[in-house]
């Protein structure tokens, strides 16, 4: 493909979680002089924070919710996004069930937060209000779905649906699913701010907006009977077109 295209650059999408972390294992291996690594993901304020926010909409207009003070919540994957998380949710009285293949981290999470422990393979199936994906994409997906005995899922993983079809199967159960890249665009949002205005105060406000938003999508949804990925899906829809 490159040898196609002599002196153009370009990008060639990986819709899989783990062919994507593979690829950038790789190209890290074989760098000979620089990483440009995407900055916001090592900052675990805006990210954190925005799912935060995400979440407390949705424990507002999902579950009748005006604080998070014993909420369950089960978060899967205790990385730059789901361990600030937890301190959020715990300073809110939430509690936490988490799991982590790291069990430095888990350790951290227990003795930090009061968590429970749950192995990597039985957390979407935990007992909680709210579940949290916060690792690899493809979570939500034939196996795991039946199992999940939760009201709400909302994470921060990319691509957590494994399909499409699986917006409609969480449905059908009854389960609330706030669409991915709503929950988790803190990255993104913090980066397009600074190039506007990057005084914190000024970006926090911007990320805040999240809750509004996401109160917004679930609200149409609840109204109109679909899902909040359809809602979401055709905001955007229209958007584009309004702007092209």
């Amino acid at each position: 493909m490159v040898d196609a295209h002599p002196g153009v650059s370009g990008i060639y999408p990986l819709p899989d979680a783990r062919d994507a972390f593979a690829a950038r294992a790789l190209l890290a291996q074989g760098a000979e002089r620089t990483l440009d690594v995407q900055y916001y993901i090592w900052r675990n304020d805006m990210s954190g924070t925005l799912l935060f926010e995400a979440l407390r909409a949705a424990a507002e207009v999902c579950l009748g919710r005006s604080d998070l003070e014993g909420l369950r919540v089960a978060v899967q994957g205790l990385g730059n996004v789901g361990m600030p998380l937890c301190g959020y949710l715990s300073a809110a009285g939430a509690a936490l069930v988490v799991s982590d293949l790291d069990g430095n981290r888990c350790a951290q999470a227990a003795a930090t937060y009061g968590a429970t422990l749950a192995a990597p393979e039985e957390i979407h199936a935990q007992h909680v209000d709210v579940f949290v994906p916060a690792a690899l994409g493809a979570v939500l997906n034939d196996a795991t779905i039946p199992g999940l005995r939760c009201r709400v899922v909302c994470g921060g993983a990319n691509n957590q649906l494994a399909e499409a079809r699986h917006d409609a199967a969480l449905a059908v159960r009854g389960i609330v699913f706030v669409p991915d890249y709503l929950a988790n665009a803190g990255g993104v949002i913090d980066f397009h701010q600074e190039t506007i205005d990057d005084q914190p105060a000024a970006v926090l406000a911007s990320v805040a907006r999240i809750g509004a938003i996401t109160r917004g999508v679930l609200r149409c949804a609840a109204a109109t009977g679909a899902t909040p990925l359809s809602v979401a899906d055709d905001i955007v829809r229209a958007r584009i077109i309004r702007r092209a």
